[in-house]
């Protein structure tokens, strides 16, 4: 479960559950600094009704992570399967989005480990399934700033800014995250 909040150009706000995730993540260790895994995502339209995705959707994505020294990258690419969108008496199939999440980070020290992050997605254009009419495909590259910190050797957080810095039929990214990853 998570939160969100999203502010709009016209200084209205909306705050809320984002829809919930549920997966799986099988992963290998080839050699050890390296791990290689493959992670599936099901989305459930539950979330607030302003911060909804209104459709059941699926994603897998091939998932990496490579450390030399003090320097790691974390990537994936991935897609998501969308469902059809229902909100409001409007119906749409949506078209599908392949993404990527690009990081790279310097461990200094215990908790300063900076990272800076490039995150592209390309959105397939859909159709309204009442009017027949094409919804536009979309893409976004963004670029971000962050820190990840080790808090204990199973307990993990990472804070990082992602900035749209160039996007087609899309509103840009202008977010701050916050993950928690517990290893098991």
């Amino acid at each position: 479960l998570g939160a969100g909040h999203v502010s709009f150009k016209d200084h209205n706000s909306n705050s809320g559950m984002i829809d919930p995730q549920t997966g799986l993540l099988a992963w290998i260790r080839p050699v050890n600094n390296w791990t290689v895994g493959l992670e599936y995502w099901l989305y459930a339209p539950f979330g607030s009704n302003e911060l909804s995705g209104h459709s059941l959707d699926h994603s897998v994505a091939l998932v990496t992570n490579y450390t030399v020294g003090n320097l790691t990258f974390d990537g994936d690419v991935a897609v998501k399967i969308r469902g059809d969108y229902r909100h409001s008496g409007v119906s749409a199939e949506q078209g599908d989005t392949l993404f990527t999440n690009l990081s790279l980070s310097y461990k200094f020290m215990r908790n300063i480990e900076p990272l800076v992050k490039l995150d592209y997605q390309s959105t397939g254009a859909g159709k309204n399934k009442d009017t027949g009419a094409r919804i536009n495909s979309s893409d976004e590259l963004a670029i971000g700033i962050g820190n990840h910190f080790s808090l204990t050797d199973k307990l993990s957080a990472d804070v990082w800014y992602l900035k749209g810095v160039e996007g087609r039929n899309t509103t840009k990214t202008n977010s701050v995250y916050l993950k928690f990853c517990y290893l098991f």
